[in-house]
């Protein structure tokens, strides 16, 4: 159950990358999450699945925002 809500939040939260005008905004909140659940000292996701949906979810953003950066130059 509990690793269905994670996976089904990243799923949301891709969703909310791919939808927002301006998802570098979200940034600043969406990062260290990642970063502590794909690698923090104390807290390590520890289902694979998960851990690749994570790595795709940041590969979306850094595409996603890297487009919208662009657009704007």
């Amino acid at each position: 159950p509990m690793e269905r809500c994670r996976e089904t939040a990243i799923q949301m939260i891709g969703d909310f990358v791919r939808c927002v005008s301006e998802p570098e905004d979200s940034l600043p909140y969406l990062l260290p999450s990642l970063a502590q659940r794909l690698g923090g000292k104390e807290i390590r996701e520890p289902a694979e699945e998960l851990r690749l949906s994570m790595v795709e979810l940041l590969s979306l953003t850094v595409e996603t925002t890297s487009t919208c950066r662009q657009r704007a130059w």
